[in-house]
């Protein structure tokens, strides 16, 4: 499929118009405050390309999981000045329907306005894909880019309808993701490593079908790896395990020997009563305690991925080792992500990294500037290196075909 960029759209043939843009402005939060604005930052290099050029800016995105309601914490009114501080110029926040009322506002700018519409999600027909409301939102500008890599795998309105409307391009962070995604599936130095880890196989089964075939080196880490050693007969007591995935653990288990590629499973872990650590302590995976959860890689099994590291060319990596968000059950993650951010400094090492949880985990470690790429896609991530085709490539391909 063939996407034409921004670069591709020259700067003369913007002054004046109005530029529809998808961002993901989906940042994390805590008790209402904004933990990190790193999505934000990743959009300033377009948003700043088409202010320059004179266009109008009008933003399109989400925030939370609104279900097609209004919901007062997951108005978009809480990014608009920190969005304002990082561009350095004035955000002007559009709260209400998708209406001509709207359009007015929006041509009553000057050009180079930036301007931020309400949570996209608070509009049921936006997760339905309608394509009136598609239309809407297409007769408000006169371009679409698409700067949000991250929904590319939702067949939403602002992702796959609307694109299909009116002339379309990638921005520069879309870009950046989509080159990162075939840097890592389409001919990675070898050998190769994959480091798969998060709560539950079932959603990662298609990811790790995939690498199967293709890695040298299979990490598995968290609840991940609970049951495929629950598959290999060890006790996991009372650690987070898919029982019903034990029999399809088992069975790619069974394909290493006659592979040559190698799973590597933690042999010890950092275990507690609860996610609290209350009675923390490291054992082999052979000796956890019957009221007691693996929650983190011990520092032999840290050791192995270290020594495993030895000569390895590519590592791709989505999910956390550890149940990362209480501290030290991060400490596997942390450690072996600093350990490939030192490989990658040295230049013995291409790293690519990708998932929400991810980039958290990244972002914590200090290393999002030292790896080789880093991308903030979590389900189109995912699904990209899976080998699917997302709604959202296609539909920019379609737009694309239409800006020629």
């Amino acid at each position: 499929m063939v996407i034409r960029n921004l670069s591709d759209l020259p700067k003369d043939a913007l002054f004046g118009k109005t530029v529809l843009v998808r961002v993901d402005y989906n940042v994390p939060r805590k008790e209402g405050k904004v933990l990190n604005t790193f999505r934000l930052q990743k959009t300033l290099p377009t948003l700043n390309y088409l202010s320059e050029a004179g266009a109008r800016v009008v933003l399109i995105s989400h925030l939370g999981r609104p279900r097609g309601h209004y919901t007062p914490e997951d108005s978009l009114s809480l990014l608009s000045s920190l969005l304002a501080e990082l561009l350095e110029r004035e955000v002007l926040f559009l709260k209400g329907d998708i209406n001509d009322t709207l359009k007015g506002t929006i041509e009553a700018q000057k050009p180079g306005a930036i301007l931020l519409l309400e949570n996209i999600r608070f509009f049921p027909q936006e997760e339905t894909n309608d394509s009136a409301f598609a239309a809407s939102l297409a007769a408000l500008g006169d371009f679409y880019v698409n700067d949000a890599f991250s929904v590319a795998h939702r067949a939403h309105a602002s992702v796959d309808s609307l694109p299909r409307m009116m002339p379309g391009f990638a921005g520069f962070f879309f870009e950046q993701e989509m080159s990162l995604i075939e840097r890592a599936i389409e001919n990675p130095a070898r050998p190769l490593m994959a480091i798969v880890a998060g709560s539950k196989v079932s959603t990662k089964l298609g990811l790790l079908e995939s690498l199967i075939e293709k890695v040298q080196i299979l990490v598995l880490g968290g609840g991940i790896a609970n049951t495929f050693l629950a598959a290999l007969g060890y006790n996991m007591q009372k650690s987070l395990v898919e029982r019903n995935m034990i029999k399809t653990a088992r069975g790619i288990l069974e394909t290493e020997p006659a592979s040559g590629r190698r799973i590597l499973l933690p042999t010890d872990v950092a275990c507690a009563k609860d996610l609290e650590g209350r009675a923390l302590e490291v054992v082999p995976v052979d000796q956890i305690p019957s009221d007691k959860m693996a929650l983190d890689f011990g520092p032999q099994s840290i050791s192995e991925v270290f020594q495993s590291l030895q000569g390895v060319r590519t590592v791709l990596w989505n999910g956390p080792l550890g149940f990362f968000e209480t501290p030290p059950f991060d400490q596997g993650t942390v450690r072996v992500a600093q350990e490939v951010a030192r490989l990658t400094e040295q230049e013995n090492l291409i790293s690519i990294a990708g998932g929400g949880e991810t980039a958290s985990v990244m972002i914590q470690a200090g290393v999002v500037d030292k790896l080789t790429g880093l991308s903030f896609s979590g389900g189109a991530f995912l699904e990209a290196l899976e080998g699917k085709i997302l709604p959202g490539v296609e539909a920019l391909s379609f737009s694309s075909a239409k800006a020629s």
